[in-house]
């Protein structure tokens, strides 16, 4: 039987260049936490009344950073979020969120093993990757003569208000406040 000799110091340097990527990403995490604000970050994501005026409003594309995770959206919101017309004779503010969600790629035709002993090998479809998605919510508010917004729930950040007027068929530029942080 031969031996071959392996260089320990080989190992070593294999092994701390495996971990630069997890050094790397622990790194990010950090700054992230410590310079920015914990509840989390928007980048873009401004919310915009539709190219043709209507009850709805879209979200141009960015970034959300949140629980040391990053979230992206790379084109306009499609489609927009569509906002119930108000049929009160007062205003209400809705108000529009987003939080940072998990999103499963498309599934892959995969190999696999299905039988140690005869090699036998099948293909079947996985999910093997999972990136950084945008989860959006649009809040309803109450029809009041001094309206105010509905609360955010905790894990979700506000990107901006609108305010729906008493019979309104569109909603302009005018009537969004933005809330990005």
């Amino acid at each position: 039987m031969h031996k071959v000799k392996v260089n320990p110091t080989a190992e070593i340097v294999a092994e701390d260049i495996g971990r630069i990527g997890d050094y790397s990403e622990e790194g990010f995490g950090y700054v992230l936490e410590d310079f920015l604000i914990d509840e989390g970050v928007v980048a873009g994501l401004e919310v915009i009344p539709t190219a043709t005026p209507s009850m709805a409003v879209s979200i141009l594309s960015g970034r959300i950073y949140q629980e040391r995770r990053q979230g992206q959206q790379d084109e306009q919101l499609t489609p927009p979020l569509v906002i119930v017309s108000n049929t009160s004779s007062f205003p209400r503010i809705d108000r529009v969120i987003a939080r940072y969600q998990a999103v499963e790629d498309e599934p892959e035709l995969r190999n696999y093993l299905v039988d140690v002993v005869t090699r036998e090998v099948s293909k079947q479809e996985f999910k093997t990757r999972i990136r950084g998605g945008i989860a959006y919510q649009l809040l309803e508010g109450t029809p009041s003569p001094v309206p105010a917004p509905p609360s955010v729930p905790e894990g979700w950040l506000p990107l901006a208000q609108v305010k729906v007027g008493a019979g309104v068929v569109q909603i302009l530029e005018a009537d969004i406040v933005d809330e990005r942080q």
